[in-house]
């Protein structure tokens, strides 16, 4: 990959055709292509509410994710590999249960994407987390859970599967509603098909740029940027690649007692989100809620904005220009770090409650902290604009030797 230094003296160009070659066009689309999968189609949504039921609504809804996606796409990281490992853990203690024992990954997704709500005696609905729902069942406080099933078919003449006394009976009864992995397979609106092309477009997308900058060949920075929404994005596939996509289906549980009678570890602000969303609208926010979450994705923030750094020495329209992508991918590189190590203790607080994500509600605004956090996440928003922005507007003036081709790419089928 070439430096700037070395590419000072090349033709530069704006516009260039695909008669003999890759052109801007073919750029552009490649680019923007792989990054609708990373941010548009990579979108495992939790469980539609009524209040979204209307497709303007969700349309809406998933472009509100979409350009969250753009400007953060860490944070879908670190709810989907939160997601993953509620579910992984899910499959293990609902199957010690008695009537529970054929709980798969499925179900715990479904649970985990607020597939199951409360209502309460007082009339409250409320979407219920696992370790939430798993209390319940203990405490044998839930009623018209319907009997959980690897398929729809039941072999009623099995004993060895009826439960014993005091956990939820799930002995199958000729009006009970049966919870089949198969059934909430049958809701879901992709298949492995689907996300095999995906990640096949992206991982085409990867492999052309290493093999660019292997044969020390000029890249754009449109294609850094989109190299690192594409590492993301595998990440996020990975760890939704068992879970529904864009399911129509939820369950309505009858519990007897007011959430607010639970006698279950709920954190204050897990408290204060069931006051302000009573509905569960399922949106990104309400995962915001464990320092698990909150490390991974700082975590992967940091990884994110470094990937960004790979483009410092490209060659820009102006210095200008380099000089605001430099200093930005250090930003966003930072920010991430600063927030990992000094939110809480990094160690002694793995798994608790993150203060990060109440900072701006409970802080005192007094203090310098706060203004602090205020300055540092609208640099990280702001840069986080730029690199979006200059990716794009570079293309009017780069080196001409980003758009040869190697001829063997011309031989292997790609999007």
């Amino acid at each position: 990959m070439s430096s700037g230094n070395q590419s000072s003296t090349e033709t530069r160009v704006a516009w260039v055709g695909g008669d003999h070659g890759r052109g801007t066009l073919d750029l552009l689309w490649s680019c923007i292509s792989t990054l609708i999968i990373c941010t548009w189609t990579v979108q495992h949504l939790d469980v539609i509410w009524p209040c979204y039921r209307g497709r303007q609504e969700v349309t809406l809804r998933r472009l509100k994710h979409t350009a969250f996606a753009l400007l953060m796409p860490e944070y879908m990281n670190g709810v989907s590999i939160e997601q993953y490992c509620r579910a992984h853990t899910s499959t293990k203690k609902f199957r010690e249960l008695k009537g529970f024992e054929e709980w798969t990954m499925t179900h715990g997704f479904f649970a985990a994407m607020n597939g199951f709500r409360a209502k309460c005696p007082n009339g409250e609905l409320i979407a219920l987390r696992i370790e939430e729902l798993y209390w319940l069942i203990q405490q044998d406080l839930v009623k018209g859970m319907p009997v959980i099933r690897i398929k729809d078919e039941e072999d009623s003449a099995n004993p060895s599967s009826a439960p014993e006394d005091g956990l939820i009976s799930q002995e199958k009864k000729p009006d009970m509603p049966i919870l089949s992995q198969e059934n909430i397979r049958r809701s879901d609106k992709s298949d492995a098909l689907t996300k095999v092309i995906a990640c096949v477009q992206c991982g085409w997308f990867v492999f052309q740029i290493i093999a660019r900058a292997v044969m020390d060949m000029e890249v754009s920075p449109l294609e850094i940027m989109t190299i690192a929404f594409t590492c993301l994005c595998f990440v996020t596939y990975l760890a939704w690649w068992k879970k529904p996509y864009d399911i129509d289906l939820s369950w309505t549980l009858e519990i007897e007692k007011n959430w607010q009678d639970w006698d279950v570890d709920m954190p204050q602000n897990r408290r204060e989100e069931l006051v302000r969303h009573k509905e569960g609208t399922g949106d990104l926010y309400l995962h915001a809620q464990t320092q698990f979450h909150s490390y991974i994705t700082f975590a992967l923030g940091a990884c994110f904005g470094a990937l960004h750094c790979i483009a410092w020495n490209l060659e820009y329209p102006s210095r200008a220009e380099q000089i605001g992508w430099q200093v930005c991918s250090l930003i966003i590189t930072i920010w991430p770090l600063y927030m990992l190590f000094t939110t809480e203790p990094f160690i002694q607080k793995m798994m608790k409650v993150s203060k990060y994500f109440k900072i701006l509600e409970h802080a005192d605004s007094s203090q310098p902290l706060y203004f602090l956090h205020i300055a540092l996440a609208l640099s990280y928003g702001l840069a986080r604009l730029f690199l979006i922005v200059e990716a794009f507007i570079s293309l009017r003036s780069l080196p001409s030797g980003v758009y040869d081709t190697p001829q063997w790419t011309e031989y292997i089928p790609h999007i």
